[in-house]
């Protein structure tokens, strides 16, 4: 015989229902648009045109996008990012909607409830650095190297269980590349996180 829930945890039961649905829904759209993502770069034999861009305002317009999901999961930004222009080439959509999406959803992702991402930016001889650090466990070594041989990745579960198509860095990886970049990742410190930095081209 089954015991009858209380209604204090009936609603608890429907708001994991709801939020596993949600994620799900998540990973099926991420899914999609990466496929999409990929499609697009072939076609235009992985080159896509550049222009001059403010990567300030761009960040703040990818974060909008997972300021809901962050503050659901208890994650906040720490943001360095300076006031003033900070100019590179990049196409801006591409940035904001895959590469810069991939790298925030990742981040939030495996960083724990309490926690915070770090967003930061480096400089080197023609080359501007936008750094998002997360505050998890670190991406293994041998998701690195499989990256760099374009090899199958596999996608690991978040920290509140959330799931990925294991699709997300490599079509980031591409994208940066075929704006003349070049994606690094770095884990300062064991279980420190990980530091994940978009390289583009700037004056």
């Amino acid at each position: 015989m089954h015991r009858q829930l209380r209604p204090s945890e009936t609603a608890e039961w429907l708001t994991e229902a709801i939020n596993q649905a949600r994620q799900g829904e998540r990973a099926v759209k991420g899914i999609i648009d990466d496929v999409r993502a990929l499609e697009l770069l072939r076609s235009r034999e992985n080159a896509v045109p550049v222009s001059a861009v403010n990567l300030t305002p761009l960040f703040h317009e990818a974060w909008s996008m997972f300021h809901e999901i962050a503050t659901s999961k208890g994650v906040r930004i720490d943001d360095h990012l300076p006031a003033g222009d900070v100019i590179a080439y990049a196409a801006p959509n591409i940035l904001v909607r895959h590469v810069l999406a991939n790298i925030l959803s990742n981040a939030i992702k495996f960083t724990p409830a309490g926690k915070a991402l770090i967003v930061s930016l480096q400089r080197r001889p023609g080359q501007i650095g936008l750094c998002i650090t997360d505050a998890g466990a670190g991406i293994a070594a041998e998701t690195v190297a499989a990256l760099d041989r374009a090899a199958p990745l596999t996608s690991e579960l978040g920290t509140a269980g959330e799931r990925g198509s294991g699709f997300g860095l490599r079509i980031t990886r591409d994208f940066v590349v075929a704006m003349g970049g070049s994606l690094q990742f770095e884990v300062p410190e064991p279980n420190a996180g990980t530091r994940v930095t978009i390289w583009l081209r700037a004056n």
